[in-house]
Parts: structure tokens; C-alpha cells; sequence
């Protein structure tokens, strides 16, 4: 799990967590959650709201929309899960173009038909960006695999054939 925390004095900040797991078909994704800081808590001792967090299911499409921005290719990217007509989650990550800053600032918010959940927003790092981009990068790397059923360790070479002296058979 990588783990963007980012608590204030006045109680007005977010945590942002990316958890990695598998989907209901076996396949690795990724669990963007993000959550406001308790009211009344500090940075030191500061918790987020997790029974009212978002989550949204990243899966190959979406990290690779979030390796566009993250990889420099765009500035900003909306990724957006319709379930229906009043079930919507959307996670937004910008890069930080004034001029004399740096870094993304990554949004998420989230409604169904009976629950909006308040957007929650914070800043990120371009160390913490890029910690986020190699695990999309890895999650991406093992969905591919295990969709075409290649290990890890396996190499697109073909099987050397060797002779056994004793008989002479080519195994």
C-alpha cells in the first residue's frame, strides 16, 4: 500500500492510500481511497474519516490514464466509474504548472443515490508522483502477465534442445 498523508493543524486535511489487490476475476488492480482528517486532530495525531472514505477500482485503463499525466505526457486527467445515472466516482490528478511550483494535486469525490461523499483534495509530492507511478507501472506490468499467462521470470527465448550423452535423445 503507498500512503499519501497529508494532515493539518486546523484539522482541513486528506489521506490518500493506493492499495494493491486483485479484482473478482483474479486479476491485480488498484484501490484508490482517499478520506478527510478527522475535525480536532493535528498532523502530529491526525486520522482520516475511513468509514466515509471514496474508493475507486483502478484497473489497466485507468493506470494507464494516471501514467499519462504522471509519465508527462498530459497535464491532467479525469478518471471517471459511472455504475448508473446517480452513482458516479471521479479521481482527478493535475500536474502543478505555475510557474516556481511542483508536483500533482489529486482530487476525489464521489456520489450514489443515497450518499455524496465531500471531494477530498491534497497535494503530492513529485517523490511521492513518482513512488505512484512505479507502482501503477508494476500493476500494470502484472495484469499483462497474468492475462497472457507469462511468469515473471520467463523468458520470450525458445527452449534450447539438448543431447543426452547417455542415450543420445534430444530433450
Amino acid at each position: 500500500m503507498f500512503k499519501v498523508y497529508k494532515f493539518k493543524k486546523d484539522g482541513n486535511g486528506a489521506a490518500l492510500q493506493f492499495k494493491i489487490s486483485t479484482d473478482k476475476k483474479g486479476l491485480p488492480c488498484v484501490f484508490a481511497e482517499a478520506a478527510k482528517q478527522i475535525e480536532g486532530t493535528g498532523v502530529q495525531d491526525g486520522r482520516g474519516k475511513w468509514d466515509e472514505k471514496i474508493i475507486m477500482k483502478l484497473g489497466i485503463t485507468d493506470l494507464g490514464e494516471l501514467l499519462l499525466v504522471l509519465n508527462g505526457i498530459k497535464n491532467s486527467k479525469d478518471i471517471i466509474h459511472k455504475k448508473d445515472e446517480k452513482s458516479t466516482t471521479t479521481l482527478t490528478i493535475n500536474k502543478n504548472t505555475a510557474e516556481g511550483y511542483t508536483g500533482y494535486y489529486v482530487k476525489m469525490s464521489g456520489k450514489s443515490d443515497t450518499v455524496i461523499r465531500p471531494q477530498v483534495a491534497l497535494p503530492v509530492t513529485d517523490g511521492e508522483a513518482e513512488c505512484l507511478r512505479i507502482l501503477a507501472m508494476e500493476v500494470v506490468k502484472d495484469i499483462i502477465r497474468c492475462e497472457y499467462n507469462v511468469k515473471k521470470d520467463e523468458k520470450d527465448q525458445p527452449e534450447e534442445i539438448v543431447e543426452t550423452q547417455e542415450t543420445g535423445e534430444k530433450i
